[in-house]
């Protein structure tokens, strides 16, 4: 894992001892380029998880001195087989905006997919 992010290593650092259901907010980048098959493969193959809902890109805003912005994905993970059938998806017209929810069978790092562990954007 030499090549990714800070934030791609300490994901997968933390999923080894993950319980059945997490969630976390993260930069869009473990969403995008090399960090989806450097993170990806390993949380669901290593740890068997799957994604169970996930929110695609949308500002993330601070009240904090100098008002940082970001843009953010927010992605639930469960263990494989014990999610929910339908996989919630929220999706962003405008990342300053409210979300859509759409349902499907299964979702990537990318999207939707058939196929949970397939790699086409969330980002």
């Amino acid at each position: 894992m030499k090549a990714g992010d800070y934030i791609a290593r300490s994901e997968v650092h933390d999923g080894a001892g993950a319980p059945p259901r997490i969630g976390f907010v993260a930069t869009n980048s473990i969403t995008q380029g090399e960090q989806v098959a450097l993170l990806w493969p390993r949380l669901f193959e290593d740890f068997g998880l799957e994604i169970a809902f996930a929110h695609r890109t949308f500002a993330w805003g601070s009240d904090a001195r100098g008002k940082a912005h970001v843009h953010v994905v927010i992605i639930g993970l469960d263990r494989a087989g014990a999610a929910r059938p339908e996989k919630r998806l929220f999706s962003y017209a405008d990342v300053k905006g409210q979300p859509s929810e759409s349902r499907h069978a299964a979702l990537s790092p990318y999207g939707t997919s058939e196929e949970p562990g397939a790699f086409g954007g969330l980002g």
